[in-house]
Formats: C-alpha cells, structure tokens, sequence
C-alpha cells in the first residue's frame, strides 16, 4: 500500500515539475519573440526660441581729424592738422571710451542634426544703454591754457543702445544633450557721438558764427547705425526634452563712423572706431518632439 502511495506521489511530482519546466521556457520564447519598445531619442532639429540675459562691453576710440571743417572760406581740412591748429590740441587726441552695460536680449533660430554635428541658423536682438563721457572734446581743447580757477568744461560723449545680429552656427555633440558650438555673421549697432561746448577759446573750440563763445552751451550730436561683423561661442545644454539653455560669448567690430560736429567756425570733424564683448546666458525653447533611431 505504501510503495503503491509513493508511487502515485512521484508521478505527480514529475508530471508537476514537466509542467513548470514547459511553462518557463514558454514564457522564455515568448520574451524573446517579443518585438521591444522603440527607443526614444531627444534631437536638436527645430525651430527655437529664446530670451537671454548678459552684458555688453564697448571700446571705442575718437579721433579728431579737423576744426573748422566747414568754416566761412573754406579751411576745410588741411593735411598737416599741426600747422592749422597747433600742437596744443592734439594732447587728447585720440581720446578712448570704454563702456559696460546690462543687456536683455531675445533670440530666434533653427538647427539641423546631421549625426553628431548641429548645424543651424540664429538672429537676436538686444537693448543696452552704454555711454562713456568724457572731459573736453578730443582735439579740440587747450589744456595749455587751462587753469585750476578756469579748467574748462567742454565734454564729450560716446554712446551705443541697442543691437541686433543675424548669424550662422556650427557646432558638435560632446554628449547626446551637450552641444559645442562656433558662430560669425553679421552685427548692427546703433550708436551717437556727441561734444557739450562749455568753453569758449582759447581753453575750448567753442565760437561759432556770430563769433567767440557764441556757440558755449551748445551739444552737438551725430548719429548712426553701423553694420560689422560678429564671431564667438559657446556651450548649450538640452535641459529637458524642449528646453534649451547656453553660456555664450561674442566680439563684434564696427569699423569707424565719421562725423561733423557743429558748423561754421565751430566745426569738429572726426571719427570713431567701435568693437564690442558681448557675454550671455539664454534659455530658448524648442518647437517639436523626440524621433525614433
């Protein structure tokens, strides 16, 4: 009776066990056969767009190349500077002007992915008041005759507002999310020059038509919006799957603007070169979703 229990026992002990055995290498084949989930990869492809917060730094230097430039009779402006108005007014000239400023800006652009390379295209534009002024007017001021009771107080003053680019970008993947990037193009700036007559000769330049110290008082400004070219670079960073965010630095050269100041016997002519630091961090937002491989 026992033997014959026993033996019913095992039967189903091994019944038991085929079953499990074909149920795991079932379930087994099934997961293999199984297609998998595609997997989802985030691409930098897109239209953005994006707000940026940084600082422009200006250097700029003025030169006067005339007085009297456009004075009754014809001075005009002669080649030897020296010898029209002597040696005493070129102490200051040229005089630099350097400048800082808080600059918010807001961006537009559109990359391309081609493998790990990024590719793409970018316009800003940004607003920031940077002016730099600066005692007597370069060229035109006797210190030679300056006292300590009657110094003068002829100004002048360079200043840039706002700003504007329309660039290219090349850059490449150090990771998936992390993009190294070059960019050059083009830059427009808008700037003014300007000089405060506050003294009459012979410490300042200041006469004007109706004759010496007509023109004290008087501020002359000269404005322009000059093209240049722009280069720099930066990192950015995808942040989340349509987020973007960046560290980014950029010069910018200007060339030189030239000017008149005032007229008659008050006339300035002069020149001034501009080129500019710009360093921003922006956060843009990409249009579009993930790909599959």
């Amino acid at each position: 009776m026992f033997g014959r229990d026993l033996g019913v026992i095992m039967n189903k002990l091994i019944v038991s066990s085929v079953a499990l055995v074909a149920s795991l290498a079932g379930s087994a084949m099934a997961a293999d056969m199984q297609v998998k989930a595609p997997v989802v990869v985030e691409s930098w492809t897109g239209l953005y767009v994006g707000v940026a917060l940084g600082g422009r730094f200006s250097d700029s230097t003025w030169t006067t190349n005339c007085l009297s430039a456009g004075a009754p009779g014809g001075v005009g402006c002669p080649l030897n500077f020296v010898a029209q108005n002597g040696a005493r007014f070129l102490n200051d000239n040229p005089s630099g002007f350097s400048s800082a400023t808080f600059r918010p800006s807001v961006y537009l652009g559109y990359n391309w992915q081609v493998g790990n390379w990024v590719l793409g295209a970018e316009g800003d534009v940004a607003y920031g008041q940077g002016n730099n002024s600066i005692k007597g007017i370069p060229g035109a001021e006797n210190l030679a005759a300056a006292t300590a009771a009657n110094p003068g107080s002829d100004t002048s003053t360079v200043k840039e507002t706002w700003d504007a680019g329309v660039r290219g970008r090349a850059g490449f993947l150090i990771t998936p999310t992390m993009l190294l990037y070059a960019t050059a193009g083009a830059s427009w700036i808008h700037m003014e020059a300007s000089a405060f007559c506050g003294s009459a000769a012979p410490i300042g330049w200041c006469r004007g038509p109706a004759g010496p110290g007509s023109n004290v008082g008087v501020v002359s400004t000269a404005s322009t919006t000059k093209v240049g070219w722009t280069a720099g670079g930066g990192i950015e960073a995808m942040l989340w799957s349509n987020w973007l965010a960046r560290i980014e630095y950029r010069y910018s050269d200007y060339g030189t603007f030239g000017y008149t100041l005032f007229s008659g016997l008050d006339a300035i002519a002069a020149e001034t070169k501009l080129h500019t630091h710009t360093a921003l961090v922006g956060v843009a937002y990409r249009f579009g979703g993930p790909v599959l491989p």
